[in-house]
């Protein structure tokens, strides 16, 4: 079976989209990045990278031939043609990034240690539905970091940093979803992920729920194929509950800034993402409060109903 980390898209002729996403996190300090690759409802082919802090965010898009992916491992490169230096690299090894554009000018290296996959595909046996608008994947849940970057001349060093790795391939992202990941700062060793969204397929919707958490040692894994069931405003909460498991998420505060998602592969659709806000996540396992816990690096993003 192909590693679904990999790049999926080399034989998708139209309304096709793949990216990874890629946060860094060193106490007070984060940074995200998401490389990608499109193919709108017309056929045509690009490549993007956005890149997020917690005061801002940036969108670049270039040619399809900027955007390289790997068939066997998660190995991206986007060679802009833009600049002095080497192209740009995101890999579970690590990121390498020369990007100068307007208003931007990135340049730097991280080295990921220690990667932490799930024990087995978040979807489950949904990865193999047919139809689906889009699919989830988790590279890691937390590894070290080790360098630095420079963004516009202000330096990030990102040593014994924690980072998180996830990514999304399909269509469209869904029109209401809800997600929310943290790693939490006590021991560098917790964290956890978790979405909602309204899935349509074969002419109907539902509700889907995924979660996984890494918590003192231990894998928690909830999802829609697992029974579970979930309650949400699709703005700033949400309460899922699978067996004896139940995990909770507030938004406490933290509006965030504005990013593009892909609608029929194109980037067409407007989200909200706070990379760091104020959230608080409690989780049961059966009656015991395994977690409860306010954090204000807690990563918050749902949907805007508006197009761009």
């Amino acid at each position: 079976m192909k590693n679904p980390n990999a790049f999926q898209g080399t034989k998708r002729k139209k309304n096709y989209f793949e990216g990874w996403y890629l946060k860094h996190q060193k106490g007070d300090q984060m940074f995200s990045v998401i490389p990608a690759y499109h193919i709108d409802r017309e056929g045509n082919a690009f490549s993007s990278l956005q890149v997020i802090t917690k005061e801002q965010s940036w969108y670049f898009s270039w040619k399809a031939e900027a955007f390289c992916g790997s068939k066997q491992k998660f190995h991206v490169v986007l060679d802009t043609g833009r600049g002095e230096g080497p192209a740009s690299i995101f890999s579970e090894r690590g990121i390498l990034l020369n990007i100068h554009e307007e208003g931007l000018s990135l340049e730097g290296r991280i080295i990921y240690k220690n990667i932490h996959p799930l024990s087995s595909d978040i979807m489950g046996p949904f990865r193999y539905v047919p139809g689906m608008q889009c699919r989830h994947g988790i590279i890691s849940m937390r590894h070290q970091l080790f360098g630095e970057l420079t963004l516009n001349g202000y330096k990030m060093n990102f040593d014994q940093g924690t980072g998180y790795i996830e990514k999304d391939w399909g269509g469209s992202f869904p029109d209401a979803y809800l997600w929310s990941q943290s790693i939490f700062p006590d021991s560098g060793k917790n964290s956890l992920m978790l979405a909602a969204a309204k899935i349509p397929i074969a002419g109907l919707h539902f509700d889907g729920v995924l979660a996984a958490l890494h918590l003192y040692g231990k894998e928690y894994k909830m999802g829609t194929y697992l029974g579970a069931k979930v309650k949400t405003d699709w703005k700033s909460r949400i309460i899922i509950r699978q067996g004896d498991l139940k995990l909770r998420a507030q938004l406490l505060s933290g509006e965030g800034n504005e990013l593009l998602a892909p609608e029929h592969g194109a980037m067409d659709r407007r989200i909200r993402e706070s990379l760091c806000c104020r959230v608080r996540y409690t989780f049961w396992d059966r009656k015991l409060k395994v977690l409860d816990m306010i954090t204000d690096r807690g990563s918050f993003e749902q949907s805007i109903k508006e197009k761009s």
